[in-house]
């Protein structure tokens, strides 16, 4: 068992430091090349929840984004979760519950005895 502060040995990773601007560009060039090839149709997919108060076809409609438009993320579900309940989105908060369950119960198919 590690103690607060101990260090793995060989499990250290060397990380590259972002500054926020150079990760807000490359989010951005990235949603902006997927809608480019899917269409908002797509993008929209991938959100669990759509603000009535921002026109069609923006980026700005779809709230509570659950993964990178390839695969669904379990800790954006999370946040999702948390996010709705925080602003009594219910319906939302219901629908990150139910799909993180839907994660779990496939896992649970795949774990090797």
């Amino acid at each position: 068992m590690l103690k607060r502060g101990q260090r793995r040995p060989g499990n250290c990773r060397r990380l590259k430091k972002f500054t926020q601007s150079n990760l807000t560009k490359a989010r951005s060039t990235t949603l902006k090349h997927f809608i480019r090839l899917h269409g908002f149709g797509e993008y929209a997919k991938w959100h669990l929840g759509i603000d009535d108060a921002h026109a069609e076809n923006t980026k700005q409609r779809y709230k509570f984004p659950y993964g990178d438009f390839k695969n669904v993320h379990r800790c954006a579900l999370l946040a999702a979760q948390s996010r709705a309940g925080q602003y009594q989105h219910y319906d939302i908060e219901r629908a990150a519950i139910e799909l993180r369950e839907m994660i779990a119960t496939e896992n649970a198919g795949h774990q090797k005895p």
